[in-house]
């Protein structure tokens, strides 16, 4: 058998093909596209692929909002109409990390407070962590918090509860804007990047893959610090934040605001 001979069966099915091609085509019948792989949303734009699925509560009220007087945010808003002090957690108020001193987000409207208050206390209300002095900028956003280097780590297994919340007046009152959620650090699986891996979005879509909250808003923070122009970072970032229910806020300038 010849070399063209082994062809004979493909050429005879690619004619058929173009055959059947043009008979459609003729009777006018429309011819439809084979589907193809996309990365794209119906909008044209690229996919975000960093996709964070909130676990579910464990019976804690739900809500990322402040309660409480509001006199120190009365009358003001942001460009976006936001007037709310707002934790960056899903809205069953529960995170998880792998950092033994995760970086903690909350969003503070235009307000006159004084300063803000921020407190870590494990399960049995035992007072883990404290400040009561962070000032306070002229302009909304999200604020970043982080640990000082003399707090002890959090341990792993155990969940605590930190509470961010505004002074108002000369001292804090127990009617201060103030609104609470829960971090868990839990143990790194070994499939994980270690932390010092350079930051990257595939990073975190690894970390979101795996549940971690903290972990995935603050390397996508960094990020977006890092390169404020990159429009893959921005989708990724506006698509976390839009995925615990505050799209309002994706916008919003981050900030950084570290513990003395």
């Amino acid at each position: 058998m010849t070399w063209f001979d082994g062809l004979r069966p493909r050429i005879t099915l690619a004619i058929a093909s173009i055959l059947e091609l043009a008979i459609v085509v003729s009777s006018g019948t429309p011819v439809r596209s084979q589907p193809t792989s996309d990365s794209s949303d119906p909008t044209g734009r690229p996919t975000p692929i960093v996709n964070f699925e909130p676990p579910p509560g464990s019976g804690q009220p739900s809500g990322n909002r402040s309660g409480g007087n509001r006199d120190c945010f009365a009358g003001t808003a942001d460009s976006n109409g936001n007037s709310f002090l707002t934790l960056l957690v899903p809205e069953t108020l529960q995170g998880l990390t792998v950092n033994a001193r995760p970086a903690l987000f909350a969003y503070l409207p235009p307000t006159q407070a004084r300063s803000v208050r921020l407190k870590l206390e494990d399960e049995d209300g035992n007072l883990y962590f404290y400040d009561d002095d962070l000032p306070v900028a002229d302009t909304p956003g999200i604020y970043q918090f982080a640990f000082p280097d003399e707090a002890p780590d959090l341990e792993v297994g155990r969940r605590y509860q930190w509470t961010i919340a505004v002074t108002c007046r000369e001292e804090a009152r127990y009617d201060d804007p103030a609104v609470a959620g829960w971090v868990e650090r839990i143990e790194a699986d070994s499939s994980l990047a270690l932390p010092e891996t350079e930051a990257s979005i595939a990073l975190a879509a690894t970390y979101a893959a795996e549940g971690l909250w903290f972990d995935t808003l603050a390397i996508l923070a960094e990020l977006r610090q890092a390169r404020p122009n990159d429009p893959n970072v921005r989708r990724e970032w506006e698509h976390l934040i839009e995925s615990i229910g505050l799209a309002e806020l994706a916008t919003e300038p981050l900030k950084t605001r570290s513990t003395p």
